[in-house]
């Protein structure tokens, strides 16, 4: 995977050239919020290139004619091309689960193609040819903001094929729904799932080997926020989030009741609707683990 830069590295034609092509460049300055702990220097991720070698049959390119060649190519083409897709959805689907990102199309949409796809012969770097749209441009959500120390972990992660965290990602979904649709039901239940997730993955990752079989056991029999983060949290690793920061342990508390009010009676808890930003109060949790949990 990398991001193409000049002119060359994309596939168009002499004759697209000629008549003024522009490829879209990969990184373009935008503008973004202002916001406490957050670097202003903010890019925006509009194109990669994905590189793919495989194995398949292709006959020796031919002077003339081509029409039936090009279309065994194609066949070829396609699955590097469904290997590319894959490989950019996920890219996305990091992208979006390590940024406080709002935008739910990817569930819907998938990365597209843009510009020509190329296909070579492994051996020779000989072109059989250029395959997908001249040109196309897909315009997404100016919230989709990665620090730039961000793609490289990513990229490391995509290397070794590790699983996009599901606590990341329903953490994304429930910015989404707190901030983008004003769905606060749905924003209180995601976060608060998104809670329980990341506190027991979190507990039981860390914590030390002799505790770890007990530790299983308790978070089997419970899932009860509060209870996991104040008294196992303290048995298990000698620190709570109570007595370590018992304001963020009361809004965590709120939200959890909440949540449970909601999935349990369908409604708020007291008839009253929930008052703060679920997702925020989530992230806070999600860094306040990361700190204290060793």
């Amino acid at each position: 995977m990398r991001f193409p830069i000049a002119q060359d590295e994309f596939t168009a034609r002499d004759y697209e050239q000629e008549a003024g092509l522009e490829p879209v460049p990969s990184f373009v300055r935008v503008a973004t919020f202002t916001e406490p702990g957050w670097d202003n220097a903010t890019v925006a991720v509009l194109l990669l290139c994905l590189d793919v070698t495989y194995e398949g049959e292709l006959r020796e390119k031919p002077d003339e004619p081509l029409d039936d060649y090009l279309q065994e190519g194609n066949v070829q083409f396609d699955i590097g091309k469904e290997i590319s897709d894959e490989v950019a959805f996920d890219f996305l689907r990091w992208i979006r689960a390590r940024t406080r990102q709002p935008w739910l199309g990817l569930l819907a949409e998938k990365p597209c193609q843009y510009g020509r796809g190329g296909l070579w012969y492994a051996d020779t770097e000989q072109e059989v040819g250029g395959f997908g749209p001249v040109e196309s441009r897909t315009f997404r959500s100016s919230r989709l903001r990665l620090e730039a120390d961000g793609l490289g972990f990513i990229h490391d992660r995509l290397a070794i094929q590790d699983p996009i965290p599901v606590a990341d990602e329903l953490l994304a979904d429930a910015w989404h729904l707190g901030s983008s649709t004003s769905d606060l039901q749905r924003a209180v239940i995601v976060a608060g799932i998104a809670v329980e997730v990341r506190t027991e993955q979190v507990m039981r990752e860390r914590v030390a080997e002799g505790r770890a079989v007990m530790l299983d056991m308790l978070l089997r029999r419970t899932s009860t926020p509060t209870f996991i983060l104040d008294e196992l949290m303290l048995a298990a690793f000698g620190v709570s989030l109570r007595a370590n920061d018992r304001a963020l342990f009361d809004r965590v508390r709120e939200l959890s009741r909440h949540r449970n009010a909601i999935v349990h009676e369908g409604r708020f808890a007291d008839g009253v609707p929930f008052q703060g930003e679920p997702a925020l109060i989530a992230s806070q949790l999600f860094a306040w683990l990361d700190a204290k949990i060793s």
